[in-house]
């Protein structure tokens, strides 16, 4: 009688280990997926090419805006401020009206892009930002 029940033992105790080593070759994949997602993103950069120069960010603090000095500015005047900066191009820098029902702006980021959005008035809404 003894001797079974330490064999039973013995099995559950190896179907233990055999489902543990399982679940630590599972984390262990998990872990190589991981970390090569983290070393695939960590590829990724945001580029702007602006005045014939190529700008490369790797994180978007890295990049000029928001243009908090827009507040309360026309939309002409904010473009004019944002102009200075080298790391843009003029044309990836728009004027949107709020009620402009002719105008589509895409929500997919661009690093390159400002999009500034004004009121009836044609003053800022808001703080212009990359994007």
């Amino acid at each position: 009688g003894l001797g079974k029940k330490r064999n039973l033992r013995t099995k559950s105790d190896q179907n233990d280990q055999n489902l543990s080593l399982d679940s630590m070759e599972e984390n262990e994949m998990r872990v190589a997926v991981t970390n090569e997602f983290e070393e695939l993103f960590l590829l990724l950069v945001y580029v702007c090419e602006a005045g014939g120069q190529t700008f490369t960010y790797k994180t978007t603090d890295e990049m000029s805006g928001p243009w908090e000095e827009c507040r309360g500015k026309t939309g002409e005047d904010c473009k004019r401020v944002i102009d200075d900066d080298p790391t843009l191009e003029s044309e990836k820098i728009q004027i949107v009206g709020i009620n402009d029902s002719d105008v589509a702006v895409s929500r997919i980021f661009d690093a390159c892009r400002v999009v500034i959005y004004v009121d009836d008035d044609n003053v800022i809404m808001g703080v212009p930002s990359r994007g």
